[in-house]
């Protein structure tokens, strides 16, 4: 039905072809500026959950946890180092 009712609009052979079905990509970045104080948040020990309730606080609209844990991975950030690990400990 839906391919008919495009020929009738058209009236080409070529609406009866099918569209192209595939998935439309978009770039989900941080701002830079948010980007700068994800990587200031992990150097100080905080994991992306803790990340994410920080940022969340500050910010009216934020997006998920995953998007933090894809920053770090961008950063090279993704497993804290032991001197971030022992600064976690002391702040507990």
């Amino acid at each position: 039905m839906k391919i008919h009712h495009l020929y009738k609009q058209k009236t080409v052979l070529q609406s009866l072809i099918p569209k192209k079905r595939s998935p439309k990509f978009k770039i989900k970045r941080f701002d830079l500026q948010i980007e700068k104080e994800i990587v200031s948040l992990r150097e100080l020990g905080n994991n992306r959950y803790e990340t994410h309730e920080i940022l969340k606080t500050k910010h009216l609209q934020f997006s998920c946890a995953t998007m933090i844990y894809n920053t770090f991975k961008k950063y090279g950030l993704n497993k804290l180092n032991i001197i971030a690990k022992e600064e976690k400990k002391k702040s507990l």
